[in-house]
């Protein structure tokens, strides 16, 4: 009778030593935990090799990701990773480091991944009735006030609501050959002048012809498997939102629509707001520009600022800026599939 009673206590103790664990706290229902993050707010990836143990970290902390085959780089053969979060048609295509030298948007790619991860994971309280974890206290972000709480909880409704049935696909470092050190892929060409949007008309280095490069090529393929429903390429300098092309009628005030969503995520945060471009006055051959040819759907350049703000970009990743920025474009990301499914049903015509 002494040896049941040992052996019972034993497992008691085992049972709340489980249930006090952070790392392993059972949420209501019976839904997974909500694992630490492994992308901080701040995360900065300026080699490849940085950006591959950021993705294996990823990969191993959230069921809800999925590794895509990658392509190879046009002269290193490096690969070019890409995942999927979620299931279901591709709502939204993010794509960073199509610049080398603009090397802070692919730890905003990879942060904005993350949170539609855990936001799919605690949003998965919303479909069966329990009580979802608390993002914020999970997270280990500061989120000390009811306030803070309130916002992650939301944040991860919106999440679980907009993206429920959908998936997100993601292209974090398109060139990792310049990644750091240059513009230009390995063989100094441009890729976001390499896409076939008024290619002939482009200046600079853009390629014997469009698509020419591994680069661009692996993301125009992939972007034609999935056929997301909205694209967004984030880069540097500029300190602005472009959102056209060579839309008309109905794509035009679609579009547009969708774009005010996108801008409204980051308020003040860039100056320039939203900025128009037409096939005269474009620089030719970007992928937002092809993909709006391509497909008829909202595009977007997300343009951080830099040098003018700044000074550099290692400045702008060190100011109170950056973390509103990351922020920011977790929620852009949310409004622009938002608006354009509204729309698309009707609720926006």
């Amino acid at each position: 009778m002494a040896v049941i009673t040992r052996l019972g206590a034993i497992v008691l103790i085992s049972m709340i030593l489980l249930l006090l664990s952070p790392s392993s706290v059972i949420s209501p229902g019976g839904l997974p935990p909500l694992p630490e993050p492994v992308i901080p707010v701040d995360g900065t990836y300026r080699k490849a090799e940085d950006v591959y143990r950021a993705l294996d970290k990823l990969y191993e902390a959230y069921e809800t990701i999925t590794p895509l085959e990658s392509g190879l780089s046009q002269v290193k053969r490096l690969p070019i990773p890409a995942f999927r979060i979620g299931n279901g048609p591709c709502a939204l295509l993010i794509v960073g480091g199509i610049h080398g030298d603009e090397w802070p948007v692919i730890g905003t790619v990879l942060y904005v991944a993350e949170q539609y991860a855990r936001g799919m994971i605690s949003g998965a309280a919303y479909e069966t009735g329990a009580t979802p974890p608390a993002p914020g206290a999970a997270a280990g972000n500061t989120a000390d006030t009811p306030g803070a709480l309130a916002r992650d909880a939301s944040l991860s409704r919106d999440i679980a609501t907009v993206l429920q049935g959908r998936s997100v696909v993601v292209v974090p470092m398109l060139n990792p050959d310049g990644l750091g050190t240059s513009r230009y892929n390995g063989r100094g060409v441009d890729l976001n002048r390499n896409f076939d949007a008024g290619w002939a008309k482009a200046i600079g280095k853009k390629g014997n012809a469009p698509e020419s490069e591994a680069e661009s090529k692996f993301l125009a393929d992939l972007t034609r498997r999935v056929k997301p429903d909205v694209v967004m390429a984030f880069h540097c300098f500029l300190d602005c939102v472009f959102w056209t092309y060579d839309q008309e009628g109905e794509c035009l005030k679609r579009d547009e629509e969708v774009a005010r969503s996108v801008i409204e995520a980051y308020g003040d945060l860039l100056h320039g707001g939203l900025q128009a471009s037409s096939p005269t006055e474009s620089a030719h051959g970007g992928y937002k520009d092809w993909f709006i040819k391509e497909f008829r759907r909202p595009g977007f350049t997300i343009e951080t600022p830099g040098r003018d703000r700044f000074g550099s970009l290692e400045n702008m990743v060190k100011s109170d800026f950056w973390p509103r920025f990351q922020e920011a474009s977790v929620r852009a990301g949310l409004n622009a599939v938002r608006t354009f499914l509204g729309y698309a049903q009707g609720e926006g015509q």
